[in-house]
């Protein structure tokens, strides 16, 4: 008997962004589990939705896209504002599952900015891990750069409490690093000196 497992959804972007930026939302990392990792995507479907958090948010304008594995938002294509944006992958057979993302429209023009970890997101991680690269982009377009002379720095922070957020430790910024268009950010540093088992830590 050929049982079939539940695809996983995994979704990555930013959590904040300008409306006057486009950006990104990536779901292409999804798997069909029932598949070899080595098919990542292949015969999955997805549809998108998007929430309004509060009372500035207005999902209207969002028509497009909404069946790619990528979705993309041109900017000022949304209004300021707390969004939700789900996507529901669907595997062959009509197995399924859902992922959500939340993200903060600002009315600034810095870039928003992107994550990329050896984890997935509220993964539980050992603090003797030695070796981790934690990257971020910015993609910059006309209409969404940030600041001449901005500065970039990595901070580790300490999200246990929503309510009570605290920076912990600067890290060290990698060598080569910002790269030289200034979209691309990388830090090794993990801290394990510092980090308190079962605590929620976040890069920022």
């Amino acid at each position: 008997v050929n049982v079939r497992a539940r695809p996983v959804a995994s979704v990555v972007g930013p959590h904040y962004a300008s409306r006057q930026c486009d950006f990104e939302i990536d779901a292409s990392g999804s798997r069909d589990m029932s598949r070899p990792a080595t098919e990542e995507g292949a015969d999955l479907s997805f549809q998108w939705s998007c929430t309004e958090r509060n009372a500035l948010a207005d999902c209207s304008g969002l028509t497009g896209g909404l069946n790619e594995q990528v979705l993309s938002v041109p900017r000022r294509t949304l209004k300021g504002g707390s969004y939700t944006f789900a996507v529901t992958v669907t595997a062959v057979g009509g197995l399924s599952q859902t992922a959500s993302f939340e993200i903060e429209l600002e009315p600034g023009t810095v870039p928003p900015v992107t994550f990329t970890t050896p984890w997935k997101h509220h993964a539980l991680v050992p603090t003797t891990s030695q070796s981790v690269v934690v990257s971020a982009s910015a993609p910059v377009n006309s209409g969404c750069q940030a600041p001449v002379g901005s500065e970039w720095q990595w901070w580790l922070v300490d999200v246990t409490d929503v309510s009570d957020q605290r920076l912990v430790q600067q890290l060290g910024m990698d060598p080569g690093f910002p790269s030289e268009d200034d979209t691309v950010f990388q830090t090794s540093e993990f801290g394990p000196d510092f980090l308190i088992p079962s605590h929620t830590y976040a890069y920022a």
